[in-house]
């Protein structure tokens, strides 16, 4: 097992016990689409899958970690309202929803293709369905100090994004910090809450 994969198995186990995200209880409220579906993007060990399926929608969650989809497909076995899939953001295959869900992992996606995956992520929503999730903001110490290659964004380029949408809150954090495994770390990011405007030329059908 190499160091990165180490770094998330430790990960994995510290969020085990975490409790559902508070943004994923404010999707719930605002989602008047109609739609009980929700696309949990990068959903880790399932927190806030077991959130939205306990209120009774349908969860399609990804995770591009093979330790992540093996605790959840251990942890949702007998759950028929949860799907789950190991994939990156590129590659899911996004099902029509009345929720797309990403907390804490549009940080991993790939920057040099992310306006094409934005488009994925964003079609799939219905008249009136809701965004909810994080980014990256670029004074945040991953932004250039991370193993991995990280997607970051100024307030601009994320309110750019949301041309399509009506955004409800957009709150931002910019403070020392601990990670889940207990190192300090400057935090910079943003979370957004926003609603896809009607688009009557092309409706949701069943």
């Amino acid at each position: 097992m190499d160091n990165r994969e180490e770094l998330w198995r430790r990960y994995y186990e510290r969020a085990l016990g975490r409790n559902h995200n508070q943004l994923a209880e404010r999707a719930f409220e605002i989602n008047q689409s109609g739609v009980e579906i929700v696309v949990d993007c990068g959903c880790g060990t399932g927190s806030d899958i077991q959130f939205f399926s306990n209120l009774g929608y349908r969860v399609h969650g990804f995770d591009i970690n093979a330790d992540a989809i093996a605790l959840c497909r251990q942890r949702f076995s007998e759950n028929p309202q949860v799907e789950l899939m190991q994939s990156s953001f590129e590659h899911f295959d996004y099902p029509a929803a009345g929720i797309v869900y990403a907390s804490n992992s549009l940080y991993f996606s790939l920057p040099d293709v992310f306006q094409d995956t934005w488009a994925h992520m964003t079609d799939c929503l219905v008249n009136r369905g809701v965004f909810a999730g994080d980014f990256m903001g670029v004074e945040d110490d991953w932004a250039t100090g991370h193993h991995q290659v990280i997607n970051a964004f100024t307030r601009d380029e994320i309110q750019a994004l949301f041309h399509d949408f009506e955004i409800i809150e957009l709150s931002e954090r910019n403070e020392m910090g601990s990670t889940v495994l207990g190192k300090q770390k400057r935090w910079h990011t943003y979370s957004v809450l926003a609603v896809k405007k009607e688009n009557r030329s092309h409706p949701f059908i069943f």
